[in-house]
């Protein structure tokens, strides 16, 4: 029985570590979506953000905020699903930590978050959980 036990438990942390892996090894050139109501201060002051993957035409979608990561930046743009236009939100540096699934996001005020990436499936969604202060 402990050997099962044992066997269950190391194969649910290797898949919690694939799925992980796959967030930061696609990060760059990668799309996200998060609620609508995504803004400056509820990305400093939320304890845990969901994303999904952005799989689809962002014209399928409801109103979503959209977080593109690319080289180094993170833009995150909302999007009117009835009026079909974007608003940049805000641009920030990001550093990934894959080692430790560490994701730093600096501020326009150069406060930096630091957040454990939670992965909920294999890749397609992921939990930010901010680290204490």
């Amino acid at each position: 029985m402990k050997n099962i036990t044992l066997t269950i438990f190391l194969l649910i942390s290797t898949m919690t570590c694939f799925g992980q892996t796959l967030f930061f090894d696609n990060l760059n050139n990668s799309s996200w979506t998060s609620a609508s109501n995504t803004t400056n201060s509820a990305i400093r002051d939320s304890k845990e953000i969901p994303l999904v993957k952005l799989n689809f035409s962002k014209n399928s979608l409801a109103n979503v905020t959209i977080w593109n990561f690319k080289d180094g930046l993170l833009t995150i743009i909302y999007y009117d699903y009835q009026l079909k236009t974007e608003k940049i939100i805000a641009t920030y540096k990001y550093e990934a930590n894959v080692d430790k699934g560490i994701l730093k996001i600096t501020l326009a005020d150069n406060k930096t978050l630091e957040y454990k990436v939670g992965i909920v499936s294999t890749g397609n969604y992921a939990l930010l959980m901010k680290k204490k202060e």
